[in-house]
């Protein structure tokens, strides 16, 4: 096991004393996209992807970490659900078929896109105006907004053609439309060498 030496991405952007680049988060959001695609590619489903359970080295190189709720599936159908018996989620960051207690192999994408905002809010969840954390009915309030097909809106400093480019891609309601973890890696990889910092 690697030692990540600045704790969780959450922790590593709150806790700057100069605000993170957008250069620096993009890179740090590549990093965690090229290993979300390691484990697709090897059919494990993370099931618990957030900016918590990322941890940035000391050079800023980002590992996915805590694999507590992942699952290996037997099977790389492109298709292949699984049902969870166990129903514990973080909401902000279900797929909708989670609400069924479904996996997919592209689950994660969604919460991808979830974390992309986290790291464009310097480590704040993202939400909905009129939906207050801790609120008794959050759940509720949450699944009727993703099914009427709202999205958390772009972060300030979150560049639009990310946000358009993968952000919205990986909150397709249909899980085979949400955009690879391959394509991510390309497009913000590309995204960097056309806008050197």
């Amino acid at each position: 096991m690697e030692y990540a030496e600045n704790q969780s991405l959450v922790k590593y952007l709150q806790n700057q004393p100069v605000p993170v680049t957008v250069h620096q988060k993009l890179k740090l959001l590549k990093d965690a996209a090229h290993g979300m695609q390691f484990l697709f590619e090897n059919n494990i489903i993370h099931c618990d992807l957030t900016a918590e359970n990322i941890l940035v080295k000391a050079d800023l190189t980002a590992l996915i970490s805590d694999f507590g709720w992942a699952k290996e599936l037997d099977t790389d159908v492109e298709d292949f659900t699984y049902m969870r018996s166990n129903r514990k989620t973080k909401i902000l960051w279900s797929a909708p078929e989670v609400l069924l207690s479904k996996y997919s192999r592209y689950t994660d994408n969604w919460s991808y896109g979830v974390v992309c905002c986290e790291v464009f809010l310097d480590g704040k969840q993202p939400g909905f105006d009129d939906l207050a954390p801790g609120d008794k009915d959050e759940a509720e309030i949450y699944w009727q907004k993703i099914k009427q097909g709202e999205r958390f809106s772009c972060p300030e400093l979150c560049p639009k053609e990310i946000y358009d480019s993968v952000v919205l891609r990986c909150w397709e309601k249909e899980f085979m439309k949400r955009i690879y973890f391959h394509d991510i890696v390309t497009y913000i990889g590309s995204w960097l060498e056309n806008h050197p910092s």
